[in-house]
């Protein structure tokens, strides 16, 4: 038996023939990507319209107004002791919950014999007569008075100093002022000219 080696020429066609079929194989991976890239894909979309964005309103009123002259929170002829109240509606005209505070000063001759009383959830009630002179006024409810239970306002003072909620859902608080002439008040006091008082009342958002 002989050994039958391949010839030369039998090696390079096989060769050749090797090479043809792995690049046939090779342009069939790139045709098969190809195929699979012209396939198409649907899509689709969704938009989403947001609400309407609207700041809050932070808006205190006194008795209604942005300003309120009380007419009745007035007495003539005052003698020593006596006394008048009034009490008028802080309230919330807004969309914001606030806390508010207050400063007061009077002026006027009779300024430095006057005593304040200032109290919130309270009502005033007045009675007796300026001829007889025996006028008392008072604020009902147990709130606190704010700062000394008489204050003279000749020099501005804090009146309300600590923060007084007012809801939107509540509307109002009521504020009560008592005014007194000084029991101890000297003759000089006599035939002052005519003395006022001024109230300034700070809102401002809750948790500031």
């Amino acid at each position: 038996m002989s050994n039958h080696l391949p010839s030369r020429k039998h090696l390079t066609l096989k060769h050749l023939r090797s090479t043809r079929v792995r690049a046939l194989l090779s342009i069939g991976i790139v045709l098969g990507f190809g195929a699979v890239g012209t396939l198409a894909y649907w899509t689709d979309s969704a938009t989403l319209t947001g609400g309407t964005f609207q700041s809050g309103k932070l808006d205190l009123k006194l008795n209604g107004g942005d300003s309120f002259a009380n007419t009745t929170f007035t007495a003539p002829n005052l003698q020593p002791g006596e006394s008048i109240a009034s009490s008028f509606p802080v309230n919330n005209a807004g969309t914001i919950d606030f806390n508010f505070t207050a400063t007061g000063i009077s002026s006027g001759g009779t300024a430095p014999y006057l005593l304040f009383t200032v109290k919130t959830t309270s009502t005033a009630s007045n009675l007796g007569t300026a001829t007889a002179g025996d006028r008392v006024g008072t604020c009902s409810g147990t709130a606190t008075a704010f700062g000394p239970a008489l204050l003279n306002l000749a020099t501005a003072q804090t009146v309300i100093g600590t923060n007084q909620l007012v809801t939107v859902l509540a509307g109002s608080e009521n504020v009560c002022i008592i005014a007194r002439l000084d029991p101890t008040a000297p003759n000089l006091a006599q035939s002052q000219t005519t003395g006022s008082a001024t109230f300034v009342f700070n809102a401002k958002q809750v948790g500031q």
